[in-house]
C-alpha cells in the first residue's frame, strides 16, 4: 500500500472535471494518485440528469474511493459545492481511511423562493431553459 495519501476530487452539481482540473498537474508533479469521476448525468446535457438521484452520485464517489483504496492506505477528498455533501457522506462511512476533507464553497443549503412550488410546477415545466454556456464558463 502506498504511504502517500491519494486524492479523490468531486465536482459540483451540473459541474464537470474542468472545475477542479487545475489541481491535477500539481498532484501529478508530487506523485499523488488521484481519481476524479464525472458524476452520473453530468458533463453532457441537462436532460441527462432526468431520473438521476443523489444515490447515483454517492455510488460514483464510492467506486472511485474504492479504486484509490486498492493501492493506498489513506485518502484526502477535495470537493466543490454539492460535491462537498457527497464527500461528507463518504467521510462518515469511511472515517478511518479518509484523512482529510478540503471543502470548497460548501453547499450548506438550497434556497430559492420558488422551491416550495416545485411539486406543482414540475408537471408543467420539466426544467428551466438552459442558459448559454458563455454565462457560466470561459471554456
Amino acid at each position: 500500500m502506498g504511504s502517500k495519501p491519494s486524492v479523490l476530487l468531486i465536482h459540483g452539481f451540473t459541474g464537470h472535471r474542468s472545475s477542479l482540473e487545475p489541481l491535477l498537474p500539481m498532484f501529478d508533479r508530487l506523485g499523488i494518485e488521484w481519481q476524479y469521476p464525472i458524476l452520473t448525468g453530468h458533463g453532457t446535457k441537462p436532460e441527462d440528469l432526468f431520473g438521476v438521484r443523489w444515490l447515483d452520485w454517492q455510488d460514483d464517489v464510492e467506486k472511485a474511493y474504492q479504486q484509490l483504496r486498492q493501492a493506498h492506505n489513506s485518502v484526502v477528498i477535495v470537493a466543490l459545492s454539492m460535491g462537498t455533501l457527497l464527500s461528507i457522506e463518504l467521510a462518515v462511512k469511511h472515517s478511518t481511511e479518509i484523512k482529510g476533507l478540503v471543502l470548497i464553497s460548501p453547499a450548506v443549503r438550497f434556497y430559492h423562493k420558488l422551491a416550495p412550488l416545485t411539486p406543482f410546477i414540475s408537471p408543467i415545466i420539466k426544467r428551466f431553459p438552459f442558459p448559454s454556456k458563455d454565462k457560466f464558463s470561459s471554456a
